[in-house]
């Protein structure tokens, strides 16, 4: 800046003769010293005969370069407050230097003012002498190019003075919007009340932050962090608050994107973990608390969680495999709560810390039982298609012998009707005979009946439902059970109710089958367990809560494992060497079909096991 003067040169060297700031004034055209005050002269050290008709450069030793840099910004009107060091006699020590052009009486002059600094000022000038610019130069320059928000305030009123481009793009306003406004008309109403209890601390504080909501153009809120210093005038006393504002836009939306994995991860329906890399667990999911009894305690490592040969999986493969390929993947188990073991397929992650080292592993699981327990059931279903296979295939079979047994069955029956004619009266024992006959022919027929029988159930044909007293069927039944061709003979034991009479409706062919079977079933029991002397089949029946329960009780080994459910629905499901498996099955079904059930238990007062038929009570007359 160019100052003039009015009056003669020799009022202004009175001015300046007897000031505390050095005075020269240098020739703009070649750059000698013509003029200078006593205070320049102490300044610099050296009279000032020594000082005038000498090029300025040369009051300043070692700085040359920079005092010809410096008259060249002046001449420019650019200069602004330098240091140069002044060491003519090589003394330590550095000066403020301010230049200026002065057109007094006899022609232009730079006129230079010198003056010690402060210490405060001093660090400051010599900052902007290292870097080659001045400080409000630099403070320009931060405005305009940083990234970063940035504002400045009146200390007391908190008037914005002054804000940069990246500031007015956060808020989405132009720059004259917003110089001359106050800094808590920009904020959240919700954060004032926090902002103002921190702003009390400004006079206590040089420094401090607040984390806050500025209200933009378009009505968002961006959350901020503001960075606050106190910039102190001369007298020390403080003018402006000068702020660094940080965009934490992306930092909440990272944090909202990790909050939201967070509540992903403990909705997921399987372990999810995270251990360091001496394999300590520090986060578990809901699951895998629930699974294996709560927060895992730092102590617990792989082993802690794993049965043996998991551990070892983990320890030998899974880790050496993520920490070399990044990631593993395989099948492996946890032990839950209760010690139980429980199949999981894993994925195990290895994470890499800034020095590329491995710090962490993720382990996710996924619970394998329902899918295992999916397949066994698929396989089971595959089985009883082939059971079914197999049954229709035995319906054929049986189409078959009904057709070719029937033709000699018929025969048989001739013969007995002809053995009952031929026997004479006369014949010993003719009586005997004829009974003899009569039963070969009553089983004759009842072989017939029974091919039919099993022949409709296989293509499953409608059975013949009529009222049946079940007490009267046990007793026709009973001789031709006890009765038996078997080298051991048959005993029942019989324990029926009279009161009231166990009535059902049922089709009495496979009701007695049924009983057939199951009381057979129970010799045996009894001839594996005491084959010297089986002790008798006890056969009862009860009426109890509207259901007629029959009774099969044995004496012999008890029922097998899984034999109290498997055993009954699936056919060729058999204990017995040389069995079919077909038994209990079509009893099963058989009942099913009449509304009534089987069960099967071991005797809960002695040895042997109880098999119980039960059906629907019926209060029809048996016919």
């Amino acid at each position: 800046m160019t100052t003039n003067s009015s009056g003669p040169n020799g009022e202004f060297d009175r001015q300046i003769a007897n000031s505390r700031i050095g005075h020269l004034l240098v020739d703009p055209e070649d750059g000698f010293v013509r003029r200078s005050n006593q205070e320049a002269c102490r300044l610099l050290g050296m009279p000032s005969k020594e000082i005038e008709g000498r090029l300025l450069e040369q009051g300043f030793g070692g700085e040359a370069q920079e005092v010809r840099a410096f008259l060249e910004r002046v001449r420019a009107q650019e200069a602004d407050a330098v240091q140069l060091r002044a060491s003519p006699n090589e003394q330590e020590g550095h000066l403020e230097v301010q230049g200026v052009v002065l057109n007094l009486a006899d022609g232009p002059w730079i006129h230079i003012r010198l003056r010690e600094p402060t210490s405060q000022e001093h660090e400051e000038l010599l900052l902007a002498t290292r870097l080659g610019v001045d400080a409000r130069r630099l403070l320009r320059h931060l405005l305009q190019y940083s990234k970063e928000g940035f504002l400045v305030a009146d200390f007391q009123s908190l008037e914005i003075l002054e804000v940069n481009a990246s500031f007015c793009q956060m808020l989405g306003y132009e720059r004259d919007s917003i110089i001359g406004t106050q800094v808590p008309s920009w904020l959240e109403q919700e954060d004032l009340a926090h902002f103002w209890k921190e702003a009390e601390r400004r006079w206590e504080e040089e420094s401090r932050y607040y984390e806050v909501r500025l209200v933009g153009a378009d009505g968002n809120r961006v959350p901020v962090l503001m960075n606050v210093a106190t910039c102190n005038n001369k007298l020390d006393r403080p003018a402006l608050s000068v702020a660094f504002v940080t965009d934490l836009s992306q930092l909440k939306h990272s944090q909202e994107l990790a909050s939201y994995l967070l509540e992903l991860l403990e909705a997921f329906p399987g372990v999810v973990g995270v251990c360091d890399d001496e394999l300590h667990f520090f986060y578990n999911n809901r699951y895998a608390k629930e699974l294996l009894g709560g927060d895992l305690s730092p102590d617990v490592g792989i082993w802690g969680i794993h049965p043996t040969w998991a551990a070892k999986n983990m320890l030998q493969e899974a880790i050496p495999t993520a920490a070399q390929k990044g990631s593993w993947v395989g099948k492996s188990a946890l032990l839950d709560k209760h010690g139980h073991e429980v199949p999981f397929l894993v994925t195990l992650v290895a994470h890499k810390n800034l020095q590329r080292d491995i710090g962490r592993y993720s382990l996710v699981g996924i619970d394998l039982s329902n899918q295992e327990a999916t397949e066994a059931q698929l396989r089971k279903y595959g089985e009883q298609l082939r059971s079914i296979s197999r049954l229709i295939s035995m319906e054929g079979l049986t189409s078959l012998l009904a057709h070719q047994l029937n033709q000699p069955l018929a025969s048989l029956s001739n013969y007995a009707a002809a053995g009952h004619q031929l026997i004479s009266r006369e014949c010993p024992n003719a009586d005997q005979m004829h009974d003899l006959m009569e039963r070969i022919h009553q089983e004759i027929h009842k072989a017939s009946e029974i091919l039919i029988h099993v022949r409709r159930f296989l293509k499953g044909g409608e059975a013949d439902f009529k009222p049946l007293d079940v007490n009267t069927l046990i007793a026709r039944m009973r001789p031709f059970l006890e009765d038996s061709t078997h080298t051991e003979r048959l005993t029942l034991e019989l324990d029926l109710t009279e009161d009231p009479p166990p009535m059902v409706r049922a089709d009495w062919l496979q009701l007695q089958e049924v009983l057939h079977n199951l009381i057979n079933n129970a010799r045996d029991a009894n001839l594996e367990r005491t084959p010297q002397a089986p002790p008798p089949v006890t056969v009862r029946t009860r009426v109890e809560d509207g259901e007629v329960v029959i009774s099969i009780i044995d004496e012999g080994p008890g029922l097998p494992a899984n034999m109290e459910h498997d055993g009954l629905v699936e056919p060729f499901f058999t204990t017995k060497e040389g069995g079919t498996g077909l038994g209990l099955w079509i009893a099963y079904t058989i009942l099913e079909g009449h509304g009534g059930r089987l069960t099967a238990f071991n005797n809960p007062d002695g040895v042997g096991a109880i098999f119980q038929l039960r059906l629907p009570a019926s209060k029809d007359s048996a016919s």
